[in-house]
């Protein structure tokens, strides 16, 4: 599966996710791309799983994609970027109404992640 094949709902999101990474955020151009890449990473799993709809998104899913992170050995400071770019993405969905639930709030990411790298929320996302 490729990000040509991420559902429309989805995709929608990952547009506007994408200009609030870029445009709001005022991230860097090599950082944004970063993003871009781990959040189409992320729906294409999420397209992979069936998902058809945020609303119906849990920690499950989000461990599904830190596991196959895992499986592909991404070292430890990318494992890291992407928690910190799928919890953006549900904060943003969660704070813009489109969802009734961040399920990355309480997220832990599994034990053998404890191994790579501490993955913390990051402080633009404000508490945890």
């Amino acid at each position: 599966m490729t990000e040509a094949d991420i559902l429309p709902e989805l995709k929608g999101r990952l547009v506007q996710f994408l200009d609030y990474v870029g445009l709001e955020r005022g991230l860097a151009d090599n950082t944004a791309e970063a993003y871009k890449r781990d959040s189409s990473r992320y729906l294409v799993v999420l397209t992979d799983l069936g998902v058809e709809k945020f609303e119906v998104v849990t920690q499950s899913e989000v461990s599904s994609l830190i596991n196959l992170l895992g499986d592909v050995a991404l070292e430890s400071s990318s494992l890291a970027r992407n928690l910190t770019t799928v919890r953006m993405f549900h904060r943003l969905l969660f704070s813009e109404g489109y969802t009734l639930a961040d399920p990355t709030e309480h997220f832990k990411p599994p034990n053998w992640v404890a191994n790579c790298k501490e993955v913390t929320r990051p402080s633009i996302l404000g508490p945890s």
